[in-house]
């Protein structure tokens, strides 16, 4: 504990507060948290139902596997921990705020330790503190995972700087054990980190303790220790991925480039001023402020670089910035995910006919800056400096650096590569800035100037991030919009219709829908990449045709629809039919409630049946023109010709259906009355 310490636990402490304060007294957003809490709830409901760890969850997507859960497994704990205190509304907010705070006090923790300078650590943990991208990502869209990961990417250089520089059998088991806090918070960030986490250890393995390795003994308890933590207990998900849709029926491919950086514009682009008129499918979660680094920020990188550069050459907090603006550079290479960077900026340039001149023109300029910032990582000394700078400047222009990382396991999964830069290029480059900072005012001789301009500094800096704080402030979903929402989730769960519900809404609190009226939900929008496989290929089958839909109601037990009336993403038309069909059985101002008197729920007899061994979208199609006619369809292996009920065999090659459905009589599906 010191001064340095104790005055960015203030600070970090009143910004919270300060946030909090506004944010528990908003209504929940139509965002991920209320998700990420729901799916939490339910596993531990299940680890109580089962006392011990469940593997099946049947209240999402027509039941789903939770070996995934893993995954986020330390993120599950601390929402669900502090819902118990504060609260199902109240407690996550509480919960990611707490991480806000707790970000900054590790990385305060990691420079401390990296460069023996308190100043410098509070320097830095202040610039984490107030990156846009954390906020973005905590009140915006809810990346609850990612939120959680922001405190323990700090620990895990603590831990690789620790076992590289004092090996021992306690620093191995301290850096394992950070490295399987991250992995069990989110696994992906993890995985994101590691090509970074590699760079940095050959770093420090090269210039701190020149080309020292720890004791093999030492290596092998880290790496026991770390493979106890993070891999084991995400093993059971390699298993369970392979039945899941995985964005089988929309392109991977276009996930990817969507989901891709195209520009560094956005480091500058504050409250998505510049990338206004750009397509809004363009620039994703960026445009929100993901990306942004801040005005202050940007100008001490300026101000170092174009009138202090010697000091980047000549002391060891020279050389950190240099290998952070490396990292940082590197991290951003790889978020363009199958673009190269020039490739990105030229399609930014066939999309940006819609936004001012001056965008372009600072567009031009940051990708300059970031060719002449290659060149400054390589020291002075260097001979081939400017041999070395070209060649680097042109594999990071062309080449797609994503592409070759893809070759590796793991990484040929990733859906969204722009969380390269996100989570770990925002981390280096708050690093990068804190140094930079760090230098500049050790410019300065007099002490109380120094203070002065410190303070100046952090207040402009709250100023400019401040147009991010409006979330916590201003909810986007009105507060009536959830009273109606449980409104109707009160006469789901006074019905006696036994069966599940088929939500109709692109907004994610309607997964609180098993928690509140003890009815599974169909299918969902947050996480339907994975659901079981064949249970996604029939939810696609069901809204390719107006009959099917309904057949599909039918057949997987859906009671009830519950429509999100002023959800833009439900179109008016879609629920004027659905409204045709099913009668209303319940409405309010912002939902309505249709029933399937039809539903085949809770469960049911079929007793002839056709066989196949494909699967597919047409398939199921045929499974639901199938179930019309009251056979069912099974996928399994070839059953003997004369197996009682069974009315034929389906396969992509042979899909009609003539003489199994309308040739013959079948008995009615008989329907299982619950107890």
């Amino acid at each position: 504990m010191n001064r340095a310490f104790l005055a960015l636990s203030i600070l970090a402490f009143v910004l919270v507060a300060t946030l909090g304060w506004g944010w528990v007294h908003q209504p929940p957003s139509n965002q991920e948290l209320l998700a990420n809490f729901a799916k939490a709830k339910d596993f531990a409901m299940g680890v109580k139902s089962v006392h011990g760890w469940p593997w099946w969850s049947p209240n999402y997507m027509q039941g789903t596997s939770l070996a995934p859960a893993f995954a986020t497994s330390l993120t599950s704990i601390w929402l669900y921990l502090w819902s118990l205190v504060f609260g199902e509304f109240i407690g996550p907010k509480i919960a990611g705020l707490l991480c806000v705070f707790a970000a900054a006090l590790t990385m305060f923790a990691f420079i401390r330790r990296l460069t023996s300078s308190s100043g410098a650590a509070f320097i830095c943990g202040v610039i984490y503190l107030l990156l846009p991208g954390i906020f973005v990502r905590l009140a915006t869209v809810e990346h609850m995972g990612i939120v959680c990961s922001f405190v323990f990417l700090p620990v895990v250089f603590y831990g690789l700087l620790c076992l590289l520089e004092k090996p021992s059998i306690l620093s191995a088991l301290g850096c394992a054990a950070a490295v399987g806090l991250l992995t069990l918070t989110y696994a992906k960030i993890a995985i994101l980190a590691l090509p970074v986490l590699v760079l940095f250890m050959v770093w420090v393995w090269s210039e701190r303790v020149h080309f020292r390795l720890p004791a093999p003994h030492i290596l092998l308890i880290a790496g026991v220790t770390a493979f106890l933590l993070a891999v084991l207990f995400n093993l059971p998900a390699l298993r369970e991925v392979r039945f899941m849709a995985l964005f089988e029926l929309s392109p991977f491919e276009g996930w990817q480039h969507a989901f891709s950086t195209k520009s560094a514009i956005l480091w500058v682009d504050r409250d998505s001023i510049l990338s206004e008129g750009l397509p809004p499918w363009f620039t994703t979660i960026t445009a929100k402020g993901g990306s942004y680094i801040g005005l202050i920020p940007a100008l001490l990188l300026i101000v170092l670089l174009l009138f202090h550069k010697n000091e980047i050459y000549r002391s060891p907090l020279g050389s950190l910035f240099r290998l952070f603006a490396g990292l940082t550079l590197f991290a951003h290479w790889l978020s363009f995910g199958p673009l190269s960077v020039i490739g990105g900026h030229f399609e930014f340039l066939q999309y940006a006919q819609n936004v001012g001149a001056t965008t372009v023109v600072i567009a031009w300029l940051v990708l300059a800056f970031q060719i002449w910032l290659i060149f400054q990582l390589f020291s002075k000394d260097l001979p081939g400096r400017i041999f070395f700078g070209g060649v680097a400047s042109l594999i990071y222009l062309i080449v797609p650096g994503f592409r070759l990382l893809t070759l590796l396991p793991l990484y040929s999964d990733i859906r969204a590569p722009h969380d390269f830069y996100h989570t770990i290029g925002i981390f280096c480059a708050a690093v990068t800035v804190g140094i930079a900072a760090t230098i500049l005012l050790h410019l300065i001789r007099q002490t109380r100037l120094r203070l002065v301009v410190t303070v100046v500094a952090i207040l402009l800096m709250v100023l400019d991030v401040s147009v991010y704080f409006r979330p916590f402030f201003h909810s986007p979903l009105e507060a009536n919009v959830f009273a109606d929402f449980k409104k109707s989730q009160n006469y789901l769960a006074s019905s006696k219709l036994p069966g599940r519900v088929f939500p109709c809404s692109g907004r994610y609190f309607y997964l609180l829908t098993p928690l509140m009226s003890h009815r599974g939900l169909t299918t969902e929008a947050f996480s339907v990449y994975l659901s079981q496989r064949g249970m996604n290929y029939l939810t696609v089958a069901a809204l390719h045709s107006q009959e099917d839909i309904f057949a599909f109601f039918n057949i997987a037990g859906v009671s009830y629809v519950l429509v999100d009336k002023n959800d833009p993403d439900t179109p008016q038309e879609y629920q004027q039919f659905l409204r045709k069909h099913l009668p209303v059985c319940d409405e309010n101002d912002s939902f309505v409630i249709l029933e399937n008197k039809a539903t085949l729920a809770p469960a049911f007899y079929a007793r002839d049946f056709v066989q196949t061994e494909s699967e597919g979208v047409k398939i199921a199609g045929a499974a639901l023109a199938l179930s019309k006619f009251n056979v069912a369809t099974l996928k399994t292996k070839p059953f003997p010709a004369n197996e009682m009920g069974l009315s034929g065999f389906l396969s992509e090659k042979n899909l009609n259906l003539d003489e199994v459905a309308e040739h013959a009589e079948h008995p009615v599906f008989q329907k299982i009355e619950a107890d």
